[in-house]
């Protein structure tokens, strides 16, 4: 278990990594005019990144954390299956010691062999059981659970595929972020802002007020998970903070190209940005104290995944069906960054056991 300071030094950091997101908009517009299909490559990449870690992360850690089958800790030296009843162990022990008479009594001085022979067994057990990796059974289970939905996903984008090549249709390609709002909007805000600036002020719309609070509302529950996962582990904690970053980023541009849609100036866009992603630190400050009591982490777990799979398989995946369905380089792009971020989850939930970090 990490120490108080532990949990508040690195979950502060982690806080600050995922609220620098938050600025992406300001500084991704200079890069997006010059260098526009790197800028579409990069975006896509992090969408399908966003996909894969978050939904892997959901299923392989905090759906486990909240059901109570994820432990934390040293590898167990043994595999699950020598745990016995009391039953089992009494005619276990029964049988070795027929054993060992018979053996007395068949053997008799020739005992002075076995010390040596079972000392030699046992330090190759021993080497054995450190060698063997040990992966619980559930990470299996949940595994089979991702590459089945995996595969319904690259079958569903085949049908789409077929779809529109027997419909003829050809559907321009418009890289968009998870909540379907064109990324051009971000581009084209320079250009945009002296005319709206003529024109006046421009009410703040509802549509405004929505994004701020359920961005707010949102990274508040963000800052919430951190707390639990630092508080339980360090790996939990990067684990976490790697989903959040990965859907941060085309989340913050998407919300960004929103605000500047709906005519706020583009300083007032990146202070709105800049406002709701700081209350990740509150959820974080307050989360940590609520951490401390066992009973309440499930609660904050089961929360935490249920908003990842959301995020990932109702908000994003669709959008990623949409855009990569019409260009073939776009479905690579996504795909690619599905497998990275469900790669580095998995391989993070197959040798917890045998990272350690120094404290």
């Amino acid at each position: 278990m990490p120490t108080e300071a532990e949990v508040y030094g690195y979950g502060t950091i982690a806080n600050l990594i995922c609220c620098v997101c938050s600025l992406a908009g300001a500084f991704t517009i200079p890069f997006a005019k010059k260098y526009k299909t790197a800028y579409n490559v990069v975006l896509s990449v992090f969408m399908g990144l966003a996909v894969g870690a978050l939904a892997s992360d959901a299923i392989l850690h905090l759906v486990p954390e909240a059901l109570g089958l994820h432990h934390h800790g040293p590898e167990p030296k043994s595999s699950s299956n020598e745990s016995h009843s009391p039953s089992h162990d009494f005619h276990h022990h029964r049988k070795r010691d027929t054993h060992q008479t018979a053996d007395t009594h068949h053997h008799g001085n020739h005992n002075h062999h076995h010390p040596e022979e079972a000392h030699f067994e046992g330090d190759h057990d021993a080497v054995h059981m450190k060698r063997e990796h040990h992966v619980e059974p559930y990470i299996w289970y949940c595994m089979v659970l991702l590459l089945g939905a995996y595969v319904f996903y690259l079958v569903e984008m085949a049908m789409v595929h077929v779809q529109r090549k027997t419909q003829g249709e050809q559907t321009p390609v418009t890289l968009t972020a998870f909540n379907n709002q064109a990324v051009d909007a971000i581009i084209k805000e320079k250009e945009g802002e002296e005319q709206r600036n003529s024109r006046g002020r421009k009410a703040i719309t509802p549509l405004v007020v929505m994004i701020i609070i359920g961005d707010a509302l949102h990274n508040f529950t963000d800052g919430l998970a951190i707390a639990a996962s630092f508080s339980t582990s360090l790996l939990e904690g990067i684990a976490i903070t790697i989903a959040i970053f990965c859907h941060e980023l085309p989340q913050e541009l998407g919300d960004f190209a929103i605000l500047i849609s709906e005519g706020l100036t583009f300083k007032k866009a990146l202070i709105a940005n800049l406002f709701s992603s700081l209350t990740a630190f509150i959820g974080f400050y307050i989360g940590v104290p609520i951490s401390s009591n066992m009973g309440a982490k499930p609660w904050i777990f089961s929360i935490t995944a249920g908003m990842f799979l959301y995020i990932s398989l109702v908000d994003m995946l669709p959008s990623l069906i949409k855009n990569g369905s019409t260009n073939v380089r776009t479905f690579v792009y996504h795909n690619i960054g599905i497998l990275i971020g469900a790669l580095v989850i998995i391989l993070l939930a197959i040798f917890e056991s045998k990272i350690e970090i120094d404290h």
